[in-house]
């Protein structure tokens, strides 16, 4: 909603729209970007596309939405890389490497975790004075890690702002594991948010994870009585608004509430899929 504009909320009633409001306000969301993204105006048009039961069931999961924005994320790594330093034996542990974690096919491309990793790299003098008893060492690129530097004593944080599924996670690590030959038990990988399905499928396959905050699906596993509802409701939005089979209820069925840098794929599509049917995501890709 841009400065002096004022959005078409005809389709809307009185309540609902208070409510969207009142999540933005909430949440601290901002109603426009810094390039005329129209969040909250975007966000109220989806809205008059979907009947009361839709509209209730998306109201619903948006107050579960997590957004974190670009400058949170040296806040919510320093959350994540503290829960790491205190479960390490400093008696065992000394050297500390840092990478982002990304499949090979996406080496050389600017990914989230890349992203991530240059903001923590700007940090990282502040990093170390604070851990001092550990030695810190920031690795640009997987590529470029040196596992002839990597000691007995040393573990290897590979990390990412969400893991969904964990299957891309898992592709980037076996990168280490079968190529630097780097002992799974040496790899620690690291997530600003993550989905509790992401987290089991990478323990499953013997890695330890760390995230600051933890989620679970949005619908699936329901404690307030509103599962059988609101997926009856997602099905028919997702429906009308054409989105493929892969997709459906987010990569892998996640489920997902989120949006960072960029909106996973692992999130509900109604809020990321922009289209002839859903012109209004709000959060698009």
């Amino acid at each position: 909603m841009r400065k002096g504009v004022v959005p078409n909320t005809s389709g809307l009633s009185i309540q609902t729209f208070g409510k969207i409001k009142s999540i933005f306000n909430q949440k601290n969301w901002p109603i426009d970007g810094y390039f005329h993204e129209c969040f909250f105006d975007e966000f109220c048009k989806l809205m008059q596309e979907l009947d009361d039961q839709q509209q209730d069931t998306i109201l619903s999961l948006t107050e579960e939405f997590v957004w974190v924005r670009d400058s949170e994320y040296i806040k919510y790594f320093s959350a994540v890389f503290h829960k790491l330093i205190v479960s390490l034996d400093i008696s065992k542990h000394k050297n500390i490497f840092i990478c982002p974690l990304l499949p090979e096919e996406n080496f050389g491309e600017s990914k989230s975790s890349v992203a991530l990793y240059y903001v923590i790299k700007s940090n990282l003098i502040s990093i170390q004075n604070q851990y001092n008893e550990f030695n810190i060492v920031g690795i640009d690129a997987p590529q470029s890690f040196d596992s002839s530097k990597f000691s007995e004593k040393s573990i290897l944080c590979l990390i990412d702002d969400f893991i969904g599924s964990g299957e891309t996670s898992n592709i980037g690590a076996q990168f280490f594991t079968q190529k630097k030959g780097i002992e799974k038990s040496k790899i620690i990988i690291l997530s600003l948010i993550a989905m509790q399905q992401g987290i089991d499928f990478l323990q499953g396959r013997g890695y330890t994870v760390f995230a600051t905050n933890i989620l679970q699906k949005g619908i699936t596993g329901r404690k307030d009585g509103n599962e059988n509802k609101y997926r009856t409701a997602m099905k028919k939005i997702e429906n009308m608004i054409n989105v493929k089979s892969k997709y459906e209820f987010g990569y892998s069925q996640s489920e997902a509430l989120v949006k960072m840098m960029h909106t996973p794929n692992n999130t509900f599509p109604v809020y990321w899929l922009k289209n002839k049917k859903n012109p209004h995501a709000p959060f698009p890709r």
